[in-house]
């Protein structure tokens, strides 16, 4: 449910049917609690023509679609995930070029790509939460699978941080790297928080 390069603020009348029939299907009286994820590595086209991930632009598109969403499926969908697996399109998208869009970008050049998706999920989130404050909402992440070398409570908190810590850090990406996220974000006045 994508728009169109999400760059206007006219949707087609075949995006908002498919929307309906789906919101139909979601009867909260059914016992359904779904939940929605917003992005999963598919940036539409026009945007990767200006630049993608390296462009802050893109956090302001992600804004308008998120509220967009939230607009649309009010009172059906409480839980949602901005984005899915940030450390593949970004990570593989931009740095290693795995994935789409294939590049192989310098850490300078990934870092803004780190800062353009750390600002759209906070401006993704506030438009959810502006929609309806009790709203859930996270990014859907991906990584390793940890377990506890003991039952000993330092042993498992090591197995939790490591299973569900967003990889946005030192251990993750060049510290050069991390360094301009966390200095961007402060004067953007984004706060992160340790799980």
């Amino acid at each position: 449910m994508i728009p169109p390069g999400w760059l206007s603020p006219a949707w087609g009348n075949w995006q908002i049917a498919f929307i309906y029939i789906t919101k139909k299907e979601l009867d909260p009286e059914e016992g359904i609690q779904p939940w929605v994820t917003l992005f999963r590595w598919d940036l539409p086209q026009a945007l990767q023509r200006q630049g993608g991930w390296q462009n802050p632009e893109t956090a302001r598109r992600f804004e308008a679609y998120a509220e967009k969403m939230a607009e649309l499926f009010r009172g059906r969908v409480r839980r949602w995930f901005t984005f899915n697996e940030p450390q593949c399109f970004i990570g593989m998208g931009y740095g290693t070029g795995e994935h789409a869009p294939g590049l192989k970008l310098d850490d300078d050049s990934l870092s803004a790509c780190w800062e353009t998706f750390c600002q759209a999920h906070s401006l993704g989130q506030k438009a959810l939460h502006r929609a309806d404050g009790g709203n859930l909402v996270g990014v859907a992440s991906t990584g390793a699978v940890c377990y506890p070398a003991s039952q000993a409570p330092e042993d498992v908190e090591a197995a939790r941080q490591g299973t569900f810590a967003l990889p946005l850090g030192p251990r993750a990406f060049h510290s050069a790297i991390w360094e301009r996220i966390i200095t961007a974000a402060s004067v953007k006045n984004i706060k992160f928080r340790a799980i």
